[in-house]
Formats: C-alpha cells, sequence, structure tokens
C-alpha cells in the first residue's frame, strides 16, 4: 500500500505539491517499462560458471607464466651480459614438514621422524625453525629411500 500526505498553508502549496507528485509518478511509468527491459536483458545472459580448483591453478600458472620474461634480449637487441642472481630455494612449509613425516611414518619408519627431531633438539615438526627446514626434509628423504630399500 502506498500512502501519500500533502500539508500547506494553502490549497495552492498543496495544488503544487500534488502537481510535482503527478508529474514524479508519471515518469515512474517510464522507469518501470526500463527495469522491465534491464530484466529480460539479465535473463538472456548465461549464468556464470562456477571453475574447479583445478581450473583456477592452471589459470594461476599461466597467468605466472606470462609475467615472466621470456627474452633475455636488451632494448638495443643485443643478448643481456649481466650475471642473473639464482633463485633462492623456497623455504619448506611446516605442512611440508608434516606431509613428509606422515609418509615416514605410514612407511613405517616413525623412529626416523622422531630421530631427526631430537637431533635438532624439537620436540614437534612446528618446532623447527625455518632455517632448519630443508635440512629436516633431506632426512626424511633419505630415511624415506632406506626404508624403500628395505621393502
Amino acid at each position: 500500500m502506498i500512502e501519500m500526505k500533502f500539508t500547506g498553508e494553502s490549497m495552492d502549496d498543496i495544488a503544487t505539491q500534488i502537481a510535482d507528485a503527478a508529474q514524479s509518478l508519471g515518469g515512474m511509468s517510464d522507469r518501470a517499462e526500463t527495469n522491465a527491459g534491464d530484466d529480460a536483458q539479465t535473463a538472456d545472459k548465461p549464468k556464470r560458471k562456477r571453475r574447479t580448483k583445478a581450473e583456477m591453478e592452471a589459470a594461476r600458472t599461466a597467468e605466472a607464466a606470462e609475467a615472466e620474461p621470456t627474452d633475455d634480449t636488451s632494448d638495443d637487441g643485443d643478448t643481456a651480459d649481466a650475471p642473473t642472481e639464482p633463485e633462492a630455494p623456497a623455504v619448506p612449509t611446516v605442512d611440508d614438514l608434516k606431509a613428509a613425516g606422515k609418509k615416514l611414518v605410514e612407511a613405517g619408519a616413525p623412529e626416523a621422524v622422531k630421530s631427526t627431531l631430537a637431533a635438532l633438539g624439537v620436540a614437534k615438526l612446528s618446532d623447527v625453525p625455518e632455517d632448519k627446514r630443508a635440512d629436516v626434509l633431506a632426512a626424511f628423504a633419505k630415511a624415506w629411500e632406506d626404508a624403500a630399500a628395505l621393502a
């Protein structure tokens, strides 16, 4: 329900307000037709398709490949003579350590995990300092090879 209230000092004030309201309402029919057209256009558009994790990862990889420079030439066409710095190896995460430790335990070598942690003086994988994580992964990899050789 729509209710309109007009107040004024005189009938002329109220008549002016009514005329203004009528003019505004007359334009509303045009807006209603426009909005109906918008709804029709929206209905014609296909819905957005959800992407899988694999599709999103592939898109990220493609974007990263596009962002990397593929040309080692400078502006004058000569090859760049400046030596490139080797990339610093990524620091393994605690999740990487946990995954490798779980793999060892499932392979029947939980003592390898315990001895590696004891050698570092830590009680759990999340306590391994960042600068030692690569060493721990290397020790786990060697223990995995040893366990696989025994199996």
